[in-house]
């Protein structure tokens, strides 16, 4: 098997860990974050286990009633446009605010505060927020949001200023734009050139044609997303630019060799064993 390729450059401190369990002890909720561009994706993480996942009592033991539900609620929050801080509720009827984060047009982070019962509704092991209180939550929303935008400036900021000029940006430009199966003439508007220039740079950086990079990028997002997280086949099909998980799958089987499953199994059996 391949090794998983993600960023190894060694990244700035965040105090990511750190900010959010002080968000945690703010709110008294549980809060945590899904990456959804590889600018997060490092070597050695920024996040661990419970700040990528809802594990909150509530969230832990509707997940043991109800896998596929809370699957289908995540593959769905990776297609939801807002921009702003919102309220969800979830199928269990647990609510929470979501905090999307935008840069460059496209959303590349979603934190999560929650869940909680609303006003009026008593629901076993969610604690009851009020009017006044869903009003401060709100409020630390928006500065979570705050604070998650700026870490991404700064991370991209970071990845794009280290080594050669073109090559980390032409590298950086496609891992975070993977999602969105970017183009060519994607890549000439972001770097200021033409797209034949950009395609005669890429194989002089690179020693591959545009397509030849972009499948490699796409694939080491995929194999890092299967073997460092619990996203679902939907989710990580969706996170790199595959609108039909079945496709993804044929895709992934045909690039690789093995089903995106059979990979995700061999990760872990190779790690228990190590």
């Amino acid at each position: 098997m391949a090794d998983t390729v993600c960023m190894k450059a060694p990244h700035p401190d965040l105090h990511i860990p750190e900010t959010l369990a002080a968000f945690r002890k703010a709110t008294g909720l549980g809060v945590c974050v899904r990456p959804l561009s590889a600018y997060w994706w490092t070597s050695p993480p920024l996040l661990d286990g419970d700040d990528l996942l809802h594990t909150t009592p509530f969230c832990l033991q509707t997940k043991v009633h109800a896998m596929d539900a809370c699957k289908r609620e995540c593959a769905a929050n990776l297609v939801s446009g807002e921009k702003e801080p919102y309220i969800r509720t979830c199928h269990a009827a647990g609510s929470e605010i979501r905090v999307p984060v935008v840069y460059h047009g496209q959303r590349v982070l979603l934190g999560f505060i929650g869940p909680f019962a609303l006003s009026g509704h008593e629901i076993p092991d969610l604690r009851c927020v009020d009017d006044a209180e869903l009003q401060h939550l709100r409020q630390m929303a928006r500065i979570f949001q705050g604070f998650l935008a700026d870490c991404h400036r700064r991370l991209e900021a970071f990845h794009l200023a280290a080594g050669d000029r073109h090559r980390p940006g032409i590298e950086a430009f496609l891992h975070h734009r993977i999602a969105h199966n970017p183009s060519l003439t994607d890549l000439g508007d972001y770097l200021g050139l033409s797209p034949n220039r950009v395609r005669h740079l890429v194989k002089e950086r690179t020693g591959k044609t545009f397509s030849e990079l972009k499948d490699q990028v796409r694939l080491s997002v995929i194999q890092h997303l299967l073997t460092q997280t619990a996203c679902s086949m939907a989710e990580i099909a969706s996170q790199t630019g595959f609108p039909d998980p079945n496709y993804f799958c044929r895709y992934f089987k045909l690039k690789s060799g093995v089903t995106p499953t059979a990979y995700r199994t061999q990760s872990t059996t190779e790690h228990d064993l190590a």
